[in-house]
Order: structure tokens, then sequence, then C-alpha cells
């Protein structure tokens, strides 16, 4: 796996120290209109390569450089698609081109990931909660769906109990490259670090969550979509309060499914 953005640099004996840095951290000739500007490429590189450094000097912990490389695709293309910058509600503009918001359009991830996109349906206390899980390829080839229930005090809770249940769902299967997609956005923003109003009762759920994510051996990325990116799986977690027991998928899905994962495939082509 090549790493992300690939450049070989070239030093001019012509050119002073300080102008050949410039070069190196000036756009490629190449380079087009609506790329993120290379000097931030750079400085994410940078900053992941050295944070790896010191992980594995001062605390003994270490990951594969294809597992790092993909982290830094990662958080570029959430500088890249505005997933967390521009992820507000109230946000409607129109984008196209190289700008167009893909976090409101579900997508694959990359080459080598598998994603999870999880969902909650809540209607009360008195009643089980459901969960849906949906697990896609880089092909959008759906690979497998689950629903679960669970007994939640308010929908807050259920969404952290269904960001759980993907992210074990994936440590079950021995995942090692994973995106656990939902469409909670304080939800994820706690499992990637970030300051949050959750109460106490959901930041304890999906701190089991985080100790899943945290393992060295595995890149579970956290990420924010809006709900028309998850919606085959805000279905299944409605159809799931209505079942009796908990059940999985590999194969042979309901056709209520096979009919959301068609449409999902064939919006995400153009």
């Amino acid at each position: 796996m090549l790493p992300p953005y690939p450049s070989h640099l070239n030093k001019n004996p012509n050119l002073s120290v300080f102008e050949n840095l410039s070069t190196w951290f000036s756009n490629p000739p190449d380079w087009q209109d609506g790329h993120i500007e290379w000097v931030v490429i750079c400085a994410v590189k940078t900053w992941f390569i050295w944070k790896e450094r010191c992980n594995r000097v001062f605390q003994n912990k270490h990951q594969t450089s294809v597992i790092l490389a993909g982290n830094i695709l990662r958080f570029l293309s959430s500088l890249t698609l505005g997933s967390y910058s521009d992820a507000s509600p109230t946000n409607t503009s129109p984008t196209t081109g190289a700008q167009r918001d893909f976090s409101r359009t579900w997508r694959p991830p990359m080459i080598n990931f598998l994603k999870i996109n999880y969902d909650a349906s809540f209607v009360s206390n008195d009643s089980h909660a459901g969960i849906g899980l949906i697990l896609s390829d880089s092909t959008g080839l759906c690979k497998g769906a689950r629903t679960e229930r669970c007994f939640a005090l308010n929908s807050e809770e259920a969404e952290g109990y269904a960001a759980l249940a993907a992210t074990r769902w994936a440590q079950e299967l021995s995942l090692i490259n994973c995106d656990i997609e939902g469409d909670s956005k304080s939800i994820s923003e706690y499992l990637i670090g970030k300051k949050s109003n959750l109460s106490w009762r959901t930041t304890s759920i999906l701190d089991d969550a985080r100790k899943i994510m945290d393992s060295p051996d595995i890149n579970y990325s956290p990420i924010f979509v809006y709900r028309t990116a998850n919606l085959v799986a805000d279905k299944l977690a409605k159809e799931a309060r209505y079942l009796h027991s908990d059940q999985s998928w590999s194969e042979n899905f309901p056709n209520m499914l096979c009919d959301l994962l068609s449409a999902d495939n064939s919006d995400y082509l153009y």
C-alpha cells in the first residue's frame, strides 16, 4: 500500500535551503483546484508519524504502516468532506463537484477497510429499543446484517448501545480495519475523544466501546454521517423493535433489506 499522497522531493542546488523547503511544501504543479492544500497534507502526515513514534518510544504501543496510512487518509477525508466541521443540520447550502458533502450520502469504505453502519430506534423505556447493524466492504457489497434489542431510558442511551453493539460485532468478526458509522454527532465525537454533553449513563456505555477501539492491533474509526446516509441501519433498527429475538444474516437477506441496500448502492455510484 502506498503512503497517502506520495511525492518525490527534488533538491535544486541552485536554490537555498529555505527555497528548497518552500517548494517541498507548495502545491505540486499538477495539483487540482479544490484539493486540500499540500502544506496541510504534509503537516497531517508529519503529525501522525510523530505521534506513532512517541507511542512506540514512550508507551510501547505500535501499529502497522497500513493502519497508520489508513488513519492519515481518514483524517484528511474528514477535512476534505467536512464530516465534523460542516455537520450542522442548519447548513443546507447546495454543494457540487469536489465540494459536495458526502456525509449526507452513504459511501463505501476505502480499500482494505470494512464499514459497520449502526442506528437505534427508541419509543419508550417500557419496551425494547431496536438496534440495526449493516456490514459493508469497499465495493459497496453488504457482508452481513444484524438486529439486537435492548432496554434504554432514552434515545441517546439507545444510540450508545448501538455504537457499542457495532464495535463488539467488529471485534467478534476479528476485523482489523473498520469504520464505525452512525448518525449521532455527539456519540461519534465522544468516541474520538471530544468533549460532549452526553449523560453519564451513555458515556459509561461508550467507554466500553472505546476500550475496544483503543486496542493497538485494530483500527476502528468512529464516523458521523447524516441520517440520509444511514437509512438502511435506521430501517433495520425500527424493524428490530418488533422481533422476538436478535437476528443475524450473512446471506439470504430479507427483501426489505435488499431494496434499501440497492438504493444505497445506486446512490453512491452517481
